[in-house]
């Protein structure tokens, strides 16, 4: 680097800057969520999710994940992708597409219990296949359910762009939680 090429390499790193961008977001209380819930299925909570009877998540609001499909053992939700959501390289951060298929994958699961049952995220393998941006338009992420046992599932999660071209695929094991007592 020559001693020009660092002078404004420093003047831009110490350059004032504000930020310039807002965004705000409403949530509805969990511990209320959680009550809603109660008496539910699996199934009926993530159609009730789908269809707006029940809030979503509060991280799927914060992401903008939107649940579209749900089927016993398969749920499908889209992300329109943003500005915020972009990494530094101006492509769309991989714990944002990690966290659409860890959602996904765990309402298919969701699917197939019964009300009270919960479970909880193991591992996540997540193979990024293609860059997504904005340009890439909504994306769709689909879980689906493999093999369910009594303790342990493991599912599997894609993730297609707006011409359903594969960029991410991802499989997961997930715990199925005993209840106290």
């Amino acid at each position: 680097m020559t001693s020009g090429q660092g002078e404004a390499a420093a003047a831009e790193a110490g350059d004032e800057f504000n930020y310039d961008r807002t965004r705000v977001v409403s949530w509805v209380d969990p511990g209320r969520v959680r009550r809603m819930m109660d008496g539910l299925t699996g199934l009926e909570v993530n159609e009730a999710i789908r269809d707006g009877k029940l809030p979503e998540p509060t991280l799927s609001r914060v992401l903008g994940i939107r649940c579209v499909a749900v089927s016993v053992g398969e749920v499908s939700a889209e992300l329109i992708p943003r500005e915020d959501l972009e990494n530094m390289g101006g492509t769309i951060h991989g714990g944002v597409l990690a966290a659409l298929l860890d959602t996904v994958m765990g309402a298919a699961l969701h699917t197939q219990l019964s009300a009270g049952q919960r479970f909880a995220t193991i591992d996540l393998k997540v193979n990024y296949l293609r860059r997504l941006s904005r340009a890439s338009g909504v994306m769709r992420g689909t879980g689906r359910v493999i093999n369910a046992g009594r303790r342990i599932a493991y599912v599997e999660g894609e993730i297609r762009d707006s011409n359903a071209a594969l960029a991410v695929h991802a499989v997961g094991n997930f715990a199925l939680l005993v209840p106290p007592g």
